[in-house]
C-alpha cells in the first residue's frame, strides 16, 4: 500500500483527474510498481516521444517530428541512484510524497534530477486498448 499525493491509500491503481497528471507522477508511481491512470482531457495534444532516432516509426513519424520528440535514457541512467533514494525515502515516511513532488515538481528542466524523472515518466507504454 502506498499513501500518496491525495492522502488516499492505494494498492494496484491510481485514478486522477487532468489536473493531477504529469510526467514526474508516471515516474513515482513506476517507481513503487503502481499504475497510474489519468483521465486526460485534450488527449489528443499530449506528445508522444521516441528513443531511437534512426528508427522508422511508420505513419506515426509525423507525430515525432513536430519537435524533439526524443527521449534521452542516459538523463535517468546518470540520476538512477538518486531517484532510487528520493522514492526510498518517501516510502519510509521520511518526507511526505505531496511535498517531495510539489517540490520536484518546481524545478525547471535545467535542473538535472527533474529533467531523469520527466524523461522516466513520458516513456510510459501505451495501455492495452482493451482498458479503455
Amino acid at each position: 500500500m502506498l499513501n500518496i499525493s491525495f492522502n488516499r491509500t492505494i494498492s494496484g491503481e491510481h485514478y486522477t483527474d487532468t489536473h493531477g497528471f504529469t510526467d514526474t507522477n508516471f515516474t513515482a508511481f513506476a517507481m513503487y510498481g503502481k499504475r497510474f491512470v489519468p483521465r486526460i482531457r485534450g488527449l489528443q495534444k499530449q506528445a508522444i516521444f521516441r528513443i531511437d532516432t534512426e528508427k522508422d516509426y511508420g505513419p506515426i513519424k509525423v507525430l515525432l517530428e513536430k519537435k524533439d520528440r526524443t527521449l534521452h535514457p542516459e538523463w535517468i541512467a546518470a540520476e538512477w541512484d538518486r531517484m532510487g533514494h528520493f522514492y526510498a525515502s518517501l516510502e519510509s515516511g521520511h518526507a511526505t510524497a505531496s511535498t517531495a513532488l510539489k517540490r520536484l515538481n518546481g524545478f525547471s528542466g535545467k535542473n538535472h534530477f527533474y529533467r531523469a524523472n520527466r524523461e522516466f515518466g513520458r516513456k510510459r507504454p501505451t495501455p492495452p486498448s482493451n482498458n479503455f
